[in-house]
């Protein structure tokens, strides 16, 4: 148990910054803006990860001269345009 007053109020603050920077992250992960940024770069690093997969299995040259960020908005158009076709099918 801390006697001297100075020790006391040095632990309360310390408390207090420890309290608001569990707020902030607890805050920081409910946060819908941050929440949809993290799904993003999910969808983005796994997109990346199987075109990488696919450049790498490829006819030696067809895949490798396509660079990353074009490869990963193809990956896009082809995911919308199964999801596209599914959704017509199902009317």
């Amino acid at each position: 148990m801390v006697t001297d007053p100075e020790e006391l109020l040095r632990s309360i603050e310390r408390t207090r910054e420890d309290l608001a920077n569990t707020v902030d992250t607890i805050a920081g992960r409910l946060d819908p803006k941050q929440a949809a940024k993290r799904g993003v770069s999910a969808v983005r690093e796994s997109v990346t990860g199987v075109f990488d997969g696919a450049r790498a299995k490829s006819a030696p040259g067809v895949l490798k001269r396509v660079p990353k960020p074009a490869a990963a908005g193809l990956a896009a158009l082809v995911a919308l345009a199964a999801i596209m076709a599914a959704r017509r099918r199902r009317r």
